[in-house]
């Protein structure tokens, strides 16, 4: 298991904001043979040590993806900071700009299993999906997809490994 520190660059961060700490764990799973309790455990563990400012769980929140044509209808545009907690990554496309600047979701397990191959691996449970693990700076907002602590369908993973990620946010 890998427990990660990012810098995240963030549209429009205020300066007050800079350093801001988020701990984003995503797909526990729990209750499915695997090892994901055993993750989410550490995770947690982890999360606690580092005393962040905030903990964010962008996992399994949403049984289907339906909910993401109206994110914006969720935002105040005089806040601050805006993020969205969204389980499904693709979500980004739909947000219009400056709706939220950070984007926070998981679902994609780091592809759970993967093949390596020259210059990087191919995961299987979704091969074409354009965002499955790691920073995307899109138009609308900076996306962070959490690749999960847990698994789903079979249990295990094959060259992707379970993460706990302390998101640290910076201007963009």
């Amino acid at each position: 298991m890998r427990l990660e520190t990012l810098e995240v660059p963030v549209p429009r961060l205020p300066e007050q904001l800079r350093g801001l700490r988020i701990a984003h764990l995503s797909d526990f799973h729990l209750g499915v043979r695997g090892r994901g309790r055993k993750a989410s455990e550490r995770a947690v563990e982890w999360a606690v040590e580092r005393e962040p400012d905030l903990v964010v769980v962008s996992g399994d929140l949403l049984s289907t993806p339906r909910g993401e044509a109206r994110p914006q209808r969720l935002a105040d545009p005089d806040a601050d900071l805006r993020i969205l907690v969204c389980h499904f990554p693709r979500v980004v496309d739909a947000l219009p700009i400056g709706a939220f600047q950070l984007v926070l979701a998981g679902h994609m397990h780091g592809g759970q299993i993967c093949l390596p191959y020259p210059g990087g691996r191919l995961g299987l449970a979704h091969p074409r999906a354009p965002y499955t693990v790691g920073l995307y700076l899109r138009p609308a907002a900076t996306l962070h997809v959490s690749p999960g602590l847990g698994t789903t369908f079979v249990p295990f993973r094959f060259f992707s490994r379970p993460e706990a990620t302390e998101l640290v946010l910076e201007p963009a």
